[in-house]
């Protein structure tokens, strides 16, 4: 009889022991679908991954419900809230505040290659309406260092302190990295923000990792800026920056970094997690370097309706048209909807590209007066709920294959 007991108690405690070990599992929040998909391939089983714009929602503007802010709050918050940063999802202020939150925000563009505007360039871009940005055979521009992920890859060293970039951009021994020093402080304005640039040394050509400061202080905890209800304007620098391939390592890296720090007892999970994804990564931009290599000079044009896809039309050598510029929000007068047509007129643009988050009209409109051709839809700020755009790599990979077809 007394085993027995012994025996009840001992399964009734192991019981208890696990049902322990499942409520203090890690629990993190990402901002927007895409981010979503990126920290569950880091993360693996180790963690539960809350998100608050899902598959096929705008990032660029976001209105906060109880419900959404309920995630944040509460006694049992999660301990990281990843946002992208520059501006894309400004509305995380709104929700930490509202929700008192209490964790770390990890802004996932630390350390990034940043794309900029010209803002004295008219969003349709048309004084260069006849040469794309560069031709098929100049490689020179390219992030070459992003090779298939290297077999003598380090993984993250114990002692080593920053988040490694392995974003080795060939035409850039060093890269400058945009090193958001906002103060974030809730009295600022989104448009006050002190964006000052910190040196961060690229990887070298053998994929061996440098050593990096990433903003693993004030700033992680730090609160974006503005309001749901503002229109986002992003300034000169382009926030879609996970459209490049060489750039989503960086933020597999801040990712890593921060569930490492969060939970050490995993960080060789989370770190032989991130190695694996970033070699699917870094394959998957060299195969579509390969593909898009015969396409005609002539014909590397890229026209979608606001300018979510810089960072790619940069990488495979295309030139970007957009009515709307970078702004989700904003509406092209008629002269410029007009200044469009004729560019893509006058340089025989075959097709023109819709998105997954934007109103096709615009884009309709445009294709009938110019007799371009819609190509297809393109999943810029979100995953697709389902299909091929429903990950992170499938969605670059579905976006190219999409484009290349309706150019050749």
């Amino acid at each position: 009889m007394s085993m027995i007991k012994t025996v009840g108690l001992t399964l009734g405690f192991g019981l208890s022991l696990g049902l322990s070990t499942q409520v203090q599992a890690l629990t993190v929040a990402t901002s927007f679908s895409i981010l979503e998909n990126m920290v569950k391939n880091v993360a693996g089983d180790k963690v539960t991954v809350v998100n608050l714009i899902g598959a096929d929602s705008d990032a660029h503007s976001f209105e906060l419900s109880p419900s959404d802010v309920a995630k944040l709050g509460g006694k049992e918050q999660p301990v990281i809230f990843f946002v992208n940063g520059l501006g894309l999802d400004d509305w995380s202020q709104r929700m930490v505040n509202a929700a008192n939150f209490k964790g770390k925000v990890v802004v996932l563009t630390e350390g990034i290659k940043e794309r900029k505007f010209d803002e004295s360039h008219d969003h349709t871009h048309a004084h260069d309406a006849d040469k794309p940005t560069a031709d098929a055979h100049d490689h020179g521009h390219e992030h070459d260092a992003v090779k298939k992920a290297d077999a003598h890859d380090h993984d993250h060293d114990d002692d080593k302190k920053g988040d490694v970039h392995e974003h080795n951009h060939a035409h850039d021994a060093k890269v400058e990295a945009h090193a958001h020093s906002h103060d974030h402080e809730t009295e600022k304005k989104a448009s006050e923000h002190d964006h000052s640039h910190a040196a961060v040394t690229a990887a070298d050509t053998h994929g061996h990792e440098k050593s990096t400061e990433t903003h693993d202080h004030a700033h992680d905890t730090a609160k974006p800026v503005a309001d749901a209800h503002e229109h986002h304007h992003h300034g000169d620098i382009d926030p879609h920056a996970w459209q490049s391939l060489p750039n989503a390592l960086v933020y597999v890296d801040n990712i890593t970094k921060a569930l490492s720090a969060a939970d050490p007892e995993n960080k060789a999970h989370y770190q032989e997690n991130a190695q694996a994804y970033k070699q699917k990564i870094s394959a998957l931009h060299q195969k579509i370097k390969q593909d898009y290599e015969p396409l005609a000079h002539e014909r590397r044009y890229l026209v979608t309706t606001h300018e979510a896809l810089g960072y790619f039309a940069d990488e495979y050598h295309l030139h970007m048209v957009s009515p709307l510029g970078f702004s989700s929000s904003a509406q092209p007068s008629a002269k410029e909807v007009a200044s469009v047509v004729k560019q893509v007129r006058d340089a025989k643009i075959p097709a023109l590209f819709l998105e997954n988050v934007k109103n096709p009209a615009l884009l309709e409109q445009i294709a009938r007066e110019s007799g371009a051709k819609i190509g297809g839809t393109l999943h810029t700020d979100a995953l697709s709920a389902s299909g091929p755009a429903s990950t992170y790599l499938g969605m670059v990979e579905e976006n190219a294959r999409v484009i290349l077809e309706a150019l050749k």
